[in-house]
């Protein structure tokens, strides 16, 4: 191959370089991974709050974690179907109503990708959810059908 004058030979990067790449990018695995550990941990706070809405947000953030992360799907989904066999352990005092988080988690439950379940498997023994109706991809509140039996 003939050389042209004033244009140098391509050498390959020096070995320094590979490996503060190699550094680079394993430092920003561990940066998201403790982010995301940081969210999971404040969501998970979230659902023993009083005010609704942010228990509510506590669950829609744990859904985002559920999405984002592949590797901590069973462990949020094992979370979730515990707060709602928590949570429905009991029915509703006489007119009151399963609390709105309740079917939220629910529907995140129905919606989330099962094949990242692994071990996961959803267990809803026990529970008392008179007021809602399960459907294939939403979790429905009415007051005026049965319930299905768990």
């Amino acid at each position: 191959m003939r050389r042209r004058p004033g244009f140098p030979v391509p050498q390959p990067p020096p070995a320094g370089i590979w490996y503060a790449n190699t550094q680079v990018r394993d430092q920003l695995t561990i940066t998201q991974e403790g982010q995301i550990t940081d969210r999971y941990t404040k969501a998970v706070e979230t659902l023993g709050d009083d005010a609704m809405d942010v228990r509510l947000g506590g669950v829609y953030a744990l859904q985002r974690i559920m999405e984002d992360s592949p590797r901590d799907h069973p462990t949020v989904a094992n979370v979730l179907a515990t707060y709602v066999r928590t949570h429905t352990s009991k029915p509703p005092k006489k007119g009151g109503e399963v609390p709105a988080d309740v079917p939220a988690a629910l529907t995140v439950l129905v919606q989330r990708d099962a094949t990242r379940d692994k071990s996961f498997s959803l267990d809803l023994r026990n529970t008392h959810l008179s007021g809602i109706e399960l459907r294939l991809a939403t979790v429905t509140p009415t007051p005026t059908q049965r319930p299905p039996t768990f």
